[in-house]
């Protein structure tokens, strides 16, 4: 009797809310002012939410422009609000300003601690400073020699002789995959000491990669539902959307610079300028999220509560028309140079210009600058160096073209499908070593 009567506790319990739902999605108008995404009782966004859930980030950054906004609320269930931004001068606040104020978001940490436990990655505070002070020596770029090492052997051992069968066999190759398995292989070296070998010609499954991608998957789908995880890689982004295969002009200047300055790292401006580029039409994490640990104001007059989630969208700020123009579609590493008043119309005669940290804020900002910057462009520079020399890369099918799907990290959906073509049989040394970036 008891059991019957819980049961039926339970059915007057869920009818009444499912009733109450559909009340309020019919004749119950949000007080809310903001009139897109459609915001509903108890539901909030959820279901402009869930109709989106492949194409978060585009969908969000989409928002911006229906609203004519720079910051704006998203409404979750049970009254849960996220504020999104791409205002420079927000930006500037939560990283720098009061950046003490603004911790990583809890449903985050919950997510991913499981994996990566209370490391740097999910610490905030005295703890985070204590960690990052720990991880300063051996990141610091005058130990660059460390991870230049491993990495040419790795470009001579593995990668180029990948790329030479896969010529002599007129094999199609996914180049995001091979950089993955690339990758995997000698950040496992520098920070493990082993090699898992993940990038062989057999392209063989390997249990510790295997476990890891696992890993990262389960953890990741804790914090978002519905993404279709794919491995990821900090060197694939050099080659989103084919920017460079599709950019002739672009292209030749690179190759050009890596035949002219034959391993000088630090001399290759434009080879630095489109890396750049590049993580500015597709960053590599495209939002970051926060916690307001007490109430306060944003430049832009927004009100912050304590506890209130909130997102900067770097993939829209750095598609900003007023932060980069009416041609900030398109794929210019000019946009990073400048010609040096005694140069010439060729030759070394490019400056890097620096831009705002807040306007573009790939590799976050001081005090939470990312500790690996300087690394990763040279090593960035060291494979795409390697490859150009020697080979060409050319899309396949001819007019194969990429879809950007990412909701954690960017990513080319179903890979990158590429032809290689050899052009130099030559081997050269790099000079990065010696060289701060």
């Amino acid at each position: 009797m008891l059991a019957v009567d819980i049961e039926s506790c339970y059915y007057l319990a869920f009818s009444t809310l499912v009733g109450l739902f559909f009340l309020s999605l019919f004749f119950v108008q949000s007080r809310k002012k903001q009139v897109y995404p459609k915001s509903y009782p108890l539901i909030g966004s959820s279901l402009e939410f869930i109709r989106n859930r492949k194409r978060i980030i585009q969908w969000t950054s989409e928002i911006f422009d229906k609203l004519s906004s720079s910051t704006y609320t998203l409404a979750l269930p049970l009254r849960r609000n996220v504020i999104f931004t791409k205002d420079p001068s927000n930006v500037k606040h939560i990283l720098k300003i009061r950046f003490n104020n603004y911790h990583k978001e809890r449903i985050f940490i919950e997510a991913l601690s499981d994996l990566f436990r209370k490391g740097l990655f999910l610490s905030d505070g005295s703890e985070w400073k204590s960690q990052r002070q720990f991880f300063l020596h051996d990141l610091d770029p005058k130990e660059f020699h460390a991870y230049t090492f491993v990495v040419e052997e790795e470009l001579s051992g593995r990668l180029v002789p990948f790329l030479s069968n896969a010529e002599k066999t007129a094999s199609t190759i996914d180049l995001q995959d091979t950089f993955c398995r690339f990758t995997f292989d000698f950040v496992c070296r520098i920070g493990f000491g082993f090699n898992p070998e993940y990038l062989l010609l057999s392209m063989p499954p390997t249990p510790f990669a295997d476990a890891f991608k696992t890993a990262v998957k389960l953890s990741i789908l804790r914090f978002v539902a519905g993404e279709d995880l794919e491995d990821k890689d900090v060197l694939a982004r050099i080659v989103r959307r084919a920017q460079v295969s599709s950019n002739q002009n672009v292209e030749k200047e690179i190759v050009r610079e890596i035949k002219q300055k034959d391993g000088r790292l630090r001399e290759m401006v434009y080879t630095h300028a489109s890396i750049y580029e590049c993580m500015r039409r597709f960053p590599p994490i495209p939002l970051y999220s926060n916690e307001a640990v007490e109430d306060n104001v944003w430049p832009d007059g927004t009100q912050m509560k304590k506890g209130t989630s909130i997102i900067y969208h770097i993939f829209t700020i750095s598609r900003s028309q007023e932060l980069w123009g009416s041609d900030w579609a398109d794929f210019h590493p000019e946009k990073w140079l400048e010609r040096r008043r005694s140069g010439t119309s060729n030759g070394g005669d490019w400056n890097f210009i620096t831009k705002d940290p807040f306007t573009y804020p790939v590799f976050q900002v001081w005090p939470r600058t990312c500790l690996g910057k300087e690394i990763v462009v040279v090593l960035m520079k060291m494979v795409v160096a390697t490859i150009l020399k020697i080979f060409r890369v050319i899309p396949a099918p001819d007019n194969f073209s990429p879809h950007y799907n990412s909701i954690v990290v960017s990513r080319m959906k179903s890979g990158f499908p590429v032809r290689i073509i050899e052009v130099i049989k030559h081997s050269f040394q790099f000079t990065s070593m010696l060289f701060v970036e």
